[in-house]
């Protein structure tokens, strides 16, 4: 804190410049990823802060703003699995109305990122696991469906379904995402 409060009155008016540059993107970022305003609002500030003690290194980046939105974007994605605040599946974040054009860099990375995510986990499962999970999930076979092209009885399919979600649910943790069973 000794940084913020003891300055002179030009690194006070640098320190307003990346304010005033980037505050309302960091905030809206933040906003757009953890919608909850005084949680995004500290999030932003946070942000800041550590704009402000990496503004030596900030200023000899080229890319200054893609340092900057990176800061941002792990900040937010670390905040985010401290607090548990996020909340949805691959297909619900996969599925915004927003159109693709209008999503931001770290959106679309993060959306690649937790799609290889949920591919691998399924490429994990036990092959027959997957198959009826695919059966399920991609080819929208009910289980009885899924039991007679198999010839297997249906508790059997419906076992192995909630095997791998279980599965797939404790691979995703570790990118900070809840599964509901019923949104997978």
């Amino acid at each position: 804190m000794a940084d913020i409060e003891n300055h002179t009155p030009g690194e006070e008016q640098e320190f307003r410049q990346l304010f005033d540059i980037y505050f309302e993107k960091v905030h809206y970022l933040s906003m757009r990823y953890i919608r909850n305003g005084s949680l995004s609002e500290e999030v932003a500030m946070d942000i800041m802060f550590r704009i402000w003690k990496n503004r030596q290194r900030i200023s000899e980046i080229e890319n200054r703003d893609g340092y900057i939105f990176k800061l941002a974007y792990n900040t937010i994605i670390n905040t985010l699995r401290k607090k548990e605040h996020l909340l949805f599946s691959i297909d619900s974040f996969e599925e915004n109305n927003q159109p693709v054009a209008d999503r931001s860099p770290l959106y679309t990375l993060y959306s690649k990122e937790l799609h290889a995510a949920y591919e691998n986990a399924i490429l994990a499962l036990p092959e027959k696991r997957r198959q009826i999970y695919i059966m399920n999930r991609e080819q929208n076979l009910s289980s009885s469906e899924i039991a007679r092209i198999l010839g297997i009885s249906p508790r059997t399919v419906e076992h192995q379904i909630g095997s791998a979600l279980r599965t797939i649910r404790e691979a995703m943790k570790q990118y900070g995402v809840l599964m509901l069973p019923f949104i997978i």
